[in-house]
């Protein structure tokens, strides 16, 4: 992949706690949230990472984002506005600390299924993972994360 690259950034979250693995069903009523930037890309030791940054409705300051992935897992690093660092691994459960300007929140993710697929000019992950907030169940929840060199990404 070039330096530079697309990146889109799709994820649902059904706070209704939805067992089904497919996220996209007539029984979700929540929407995706999708994010499409440019951004930078490169390949270090065995992971990829693609760094990019956000801005968010009502906040001044902006966030880097740097998506890291690997054979078996994705991490998710936000500084500025927003701060945490995410990691989802698998069938494994990892803890994270969401920092924003309205307060913090301490949580678990649970990843239930990870598939990513790489070509000469793509990286795409996939990610299914539930969230916890002190032990209770919060939301179940699905992410896409697709970056590419071969031009634009179409929104939904």
């Amino acid at each position: 992949m070039k330096k530079t690259v697309y990146v889109k950034i799709k994820g649902m979250s059904d706070e209704g706690l939805r067992t089904s693995s497919t996220p996209n069903t007539s029984e979700s009523s929540d929407e995706a949230i999708e994010v499409i930037s440019v951004a930078n890309y490169a390949k270090i030791g065995n992971s990829e990472c693609i760094k990019y940054d956000e801005v968010y409705d009502g906040i001044s300051q902006k966030t880097t984002n740097i998506i890291k992935i690997s054979e078996d897992k994705v991490e998710v690093t936000k500084k500025g506005a927003v701060t945490t660092h995410m990691t989802y691994i698998k069938n494994k459960q990892t803890t994270a600390v969401y920092e924003t300007p309205f307060g913090n929140m301490n949580f678990s993710i649970f990843t239930r299924k990870m598939d990513i697929d790489r070509t000469e000019d793509s990286l795409k992950a996939t990610i299914e993972y539930s969230m916890d907030i002190n032990g209770q169940p919060v939301s179940e929840n699905w992410i896409e994360i697709e970056a590419t060199s071969q031009g634009p990404l179409n929104l939904l």
